[in-house]
């Protein structure tokens, strides 16, 4: 009788246990995301940094980075898009960056245009109460590019600035 109840707790612990196990792997791998928005407040200059690092990006390769934004009032914003690079990889030849703000298409330009200053990304926004931004960073590599992209690396920071004008 004792060793039937203690297979029986046994079986229900296992069971509990391979349950758990499949609803956390979806919750982690499977079911998307969205997370938290960045509150834009009155008077607030937001900094937002993205690190991006590639290795093995061959050509037809794109990567996709997004920022959820939620503002607290109605006002004009200016937002600044600044690309740092953190290492002197040589995958900055060969990448196109594209930016997009609730699927609008904002630009497209070369990843070493927009490295370190030479080429900045302004604009000016208004943002509503309660309006959801989603700010898209995609990087591409263009299907036409050769061998000369091969086993190329390259590690950047996207810097994104918001304040009221």
């Amino acid at each position: 009788m004792k060793n039937k109840r203690v297979h029986i707790l046994f079986g229900i612990l296992v069971i509990s246990v391979i349950i758990t196990s499949i609803f956390v792997f979806f919750y982690t791998f499977i079911i998307p995301r969205d997370g938290d928005p960045i509150k834009i407040y009155k008077d607030q200059e937001i900094h937002e940094e993205i690190k991006v690092s590639f290795n093995n990006f061959k050509p037809g390769d794109e990567e996709k980075y997004t920022l959820k934004f939620i503002g607290q009032y109605s006002a004009i914003h200016s937002i600044n898009f600044d690309f740092i690079e953190t290492n002197n990889g040589k995958l900055k030849d060969f990448l196109i960056v594209e930016i997009k703000i609730n699927d609008d298409k904002i630009c497209t330009y070369p990843l070493k245009e927009l490295l370190n200053g030479d080429k900045r990304i302004s604009l000016e926004k208004e943002i509503l109460e309660k309006e959801i931004l989603y700010f898209e960073v995609s990087y591409k590599m263009p299907v036409t590019v050769g061998n000369e992209a091969q086993n190329t690396k390259g590690s950047y920071n996207i810097i994104i600035t918001i304040n009221e004008l």
